[in-house]
This record gives C-alpha cells, sequence and structure tokens, in this order.
C-alpha cells in the first residue's frame, strides 16, 4: 500500500496555535500521529510519502520519531526541511529525499509536491497531484488534487483512494 502526508512540524510547539490543532501539548500531538499510524495498520512493506515539512531543527528527535514508525518513508522535501536533509540521523530515516516526485498509484501517475500547483505533468490525462504546505487553508478547488496536510486529514496517513473517496462526497 501507498500512504500520504504532509505537515508533520514535529517537534515544534508554536504549530498548536498557528494551526488551531486540537492538542495541548506537543508531545499529545506526536503522541496522536504515532497512534493514528499503527491504528492504520501500516507494516514495514507500504510505502508512506511525506509530503514536507517533517519538522525544523531537531534533526536526531525527528529521525528517532520516524524510524520508531512502521513502513518505508520517502520525503518530498518542503520549506522547513531544508536544513534537517543535510542531517544524517533524520535523513537515514527516509530511502530517499527529493524536493519532487512522480510515482504510480495501481496504475495511476501521481505527482508529489510539497506546494499545491495548478497544472502538473499528466494534468490533461487524468494524472493526480498530492500537496501540502497550506495546512488547513482552502484553495480553489482542481479536480485530482488533493491536500495531504495533517491538518486536514486528521493527523493519519491516507491512500489515495481514501482522498478520492473523500473528495467525491463534497
Amino acid at each position: 500500500m501507498k500512504y500520504y502526508i504532509s505537515d508533520l512540524h514535529l517537534f515544534h510547539p508554536a504549530i498548536l496555535q498557528k494551526c488551531s490543532r486540537p492538542f495541548a501539548t506537543i508531545d499529545d500531538m506526536h503522541r496522536t500521529i504515532f497512534q493514528n499510524w499503527e491504528k492504520k495498520g501500516i507494516g514495514p512493506c507500504d510505502e508512506v510519502y511525506i509530503l514536507g515539512d517533517v519538522g525544523m531543527y531537531h534533526e536526531k528527535e525527528i529521525g528517532k520519531f520516524l524510524m520508531a514508525l512502521p513502513g518505508k518513508k520517502y520525503l518530498v522535501t518542503g520549506n522547513h526541511d531544508f536544513k534537517n536533509i543535510h542531517n544524517r540521523d533524520f535523513s537515514s530515516a527516509f530511502l530517499w529525499c527529493r524536493p519532487y516526485a512522480e510515482v504510480r498509484d495501481n496504475e495511476r501517475k501521481v505527482v508529489l509536491f510539497h506546494y499545491p500547483i495548478e497544472e502538473w505533468n499528466g494534468f490533461y490525462v487524468g494524472s493526480y497531484h498530492l500537496h501540502g504546505h497550506i495546512h488547513n487553508t482552502t484553495v480553489t478547488h482542481i479536480d485530482r488534487r488533493y491536500n495531504v496536510s495533517v491538518d486536514v486529514i486528521n493527523y493519519t496517513p491516507v491512500t489515495l483512494d481514501e482522498l478520492i473517496a473523500q473528495n467525491d462526497v463534497k
């Protein structure tokens, strides 16, 4: 299985207030993310694409946190990851770190980028674009473009099928 998530902002206490996250402490948020990841049933062979802003600074702590989570993790870097990716404790949690990626998910092309974009490779032939960065801010709806910020996916990695089903309901 492939899962997607963005904007964890681990070890970043100011994010609680900035994004009105429903946690009393950053430890509460970490615990919820960890528990949700486990409840989802992500296994060691599943792939989890984190679309940026894992955290800024606290490289060792973030690396340790991520290594404890199941699954093969990949990072599409965001604006808060620029310093951490040069730290071995942080980067070793990922099979790769890139600013942009294209993957196949059940025969569907998926463009992964931290920032929402208006058009992407394969836009006119049915490909999907997953992003983060904007947290819970609303942007103009574009078919097949989905925000995977933790703030809108209940702090839980999601599949492309879940995103499609959730957004077709709206």
